[in-house]
């Protein structure tokens, strides 16, 4: 039972090093660090213990140490999505001076949310005295299946649109020429959100300048400013590239030196304006290096038959499950884990990609406290549904239940109107949306109703009619560049910013000329 969680275990949390050691960015604080990376790990660990719990469950085997590995994994992640994680997550987005003052706004800013959550298990308890006065699954595992209600819900949708995304996605990547052209136009529309970034980051150090400027070494507010002027100083040695231009008043960027509050936004904003043209710096870096990779993977192909090149790739699920082939044992939680481990990157692939439109941004190196806070906020609120999900989709045989759902509670008593029948009907229903989302139903059904479009997830390849010019430009300049010693991304804000009315295809070769002003 145990050789495979065993040998999952410090693979999931070398896994989970690895990906923070990635994606965070160098301002993170160890605290949030530790914090996110725990939360993964717990949250991982709930799926690595599935196999384990459908073996023993099999084999009658005793089950004390799955009880206790289920309790320590679940209930870690259910204080970490519910209380922790939100808190220091408005702790980090806070501007405040001093720690009381900043949890204080965190406190503020997650009232409302708390208040809901309240209200709702508030509710639940009510429904609980009213209509399952003889539960059998106790108060607690009646509170453990209505918290993952929300999860097993939007769970499904998520599932059924990476499930047909994912593979969906993969086909046309593996087509050169079309990647070509989607890399082509996302490096224009990153050249341009980075200038834009960065005219917002040189407005930011701009104001902060000077608002320091006029106000006086006895104003009671100097020791604030003192901070943010340190702050400023830290940010321009870090990298000493970067050169404010651009930068311009508002109407009220002169009103922060106010109060403390004023000063607490203004040392915000500029926080903020600094990792977002970080972030889409790292974007940008990203997505060029992809495609100058991409260009000289093209040009060797195309040289194949003068030296003997080869191309090969093994996408085989069979072959790769049956090079893993081992014990009976450790063969039946590998057949678990492998469709279980699909179904969670499906489901969080829509997840990150819904998410990322809207609340929050995994950028290479450059992820903030407060993306990396949320990010694992949500993958550890999703994880227990997604493997109590697993459970109910697959028969043991008898009345055979494992260790988690004997925890977890039943849905169908926990949620009534869903029914008996909600596992004999929740297959169904995935397929048939699964299908939906295949066939792109959902999108017509927006473009018909044209003032729904802003709903629409919109894919790259959507309106993409040949390579982009300007992206290829840039691309061409970025490789020139390389060449000569400079790093990706160190020359294009000037570049950026004239390409404004270059749509002409570039495989027509009817490419204008384009007047640069590099200095």
């Amino acid at each position: 039972m145990w050789v495979f969680y065993l040998i999952s275990l410090p693979l999931t949390l070398g896994m989970v090093v690895v990906t923070l050691r990635y994606f965070a960015g160098p301002a993170v604080p160890r605290y949030v660090v530790a914090t996110v990376g725990y939360a993964w790990f717990c949250s991982l660990s709930i799926i690595i213990l599935v196999p384990a719990d459908i073996w023993t469950t099999l084999t009658g085997s005793a089950k004390g140490g799955i009880g206790f590995f289920w309790s320590w994994s679940y209930w870690s992640t259910f204080i970490l999505t519910w209380a922790v994680v939100p808190t220091i997550q408005g702790y980090e987005d806070a501007g405040d001076f001093t720690v009381k003052e900043r949890l204080k706004t965190s406190i503020h800013m997650n009232l409302l949310f708390y208040s809901i959550v309240g209200a709702i298990g508030l509710i639940g308890l009510i429904l609980l005295l009213i209509m399952h006065r003889a539960w059998d699954g106790g108060i607690v595992g009646f509170a453990m299946a209505c918290s993952n209600t929300f999860g097993l819900v939007t769970g499904a949708f998520l599932l059924g649109f990476g499930l047909s995304e994912i593979p969906r996605n993969i086909w046309k990547n593996a087509d050169w020429s079309h990647r070509q052209k989607v890399l082509s136009h996302r490096v224009a529309k990153m050249a341009v959100k980075l200038d834009g970034a960065h005219q917002e980051y040189s407005n930011a150090i701009v104001v902060a300048q000077a608002t320091s400027n006029q106000m006086s070494k006895r104003d009671l507010l100097r020791p604030y400013m003192d901070i943010i002027d340190n702050m400023v100083a830290q940010m321009l040695r870090e990298d000493p590239s970067f050169k404010p231009s651009g930068g311009r008043f508002g109407e009220n960027d002169m009103d922060y030196d106010t109060d403390d509050k004023s000063m607490a936004t203004l040392r915000r904003q500029l926080r903020r304006a600094h990792e977002e043209y970080y972030r889409c710096k790292s974007e940008y870096m990203t997505c060029v290096m992809e495609a100058l990779k991409l260009e000289d993977t093209i040009k060797n192909y195309e040289c194949r038959d003068a030296n003997g090149w080869k191309y090969v790739v093994d996408l085989s699920l069979f072959s790769i499950l049956i090079k893993a082939v081992g014990k009976q044992e450790v063969l039946v939680q590998v057949a678990a884990f492998v469709p279980l481990m699909y179904m969670c990157i499906c489901t969080y692939y829509s997840l990150f990609k819904i998410g990322m439109l809207m609340f929050y941004s995994l950028t290479p190196r450059q992820t903030s406290s407060v993306s990396l806070l949320m990010i694992c906020s949500m993958v550890a609120r999703y994880a227990p549904p997604i493997s109590y999900n697993f459970l109910n989709l697959i028969r043991l045989g008898g009345n055979a239940k494992t260790t988690f759902e004997k925890r977890m509670g039943n849905i169908d008593d926990a949620v009534p109107f869903f029914g008996r029948g909600f596992n004999r009907i929740y297959p169904l229903i995935m397929v048939v949306y699964t299908l939906l989302v295949a066939s792109n139903f959902f999108g017509r059904v927006i473009d018909f109703f044209g003032s729904w479009k802003r709903f629409k997830l919109q894919r790259e390849e959507e309106n993409i009619d040949g390579l982009d010019p300007s992206g290829m430009i840039i691309l061409q300049k970025e490789r020139s560049w390389i060449e000569q010693g400079y790093k990706v991304g160190e020359q294009v804000i000037p570049l950026a910013r004239n390409f404004n009315g270059v749509s002409t295809d570039i495989e027509s070769q009817n490419v204008p000329l384009v007047r640069f002003h590099l200095h």
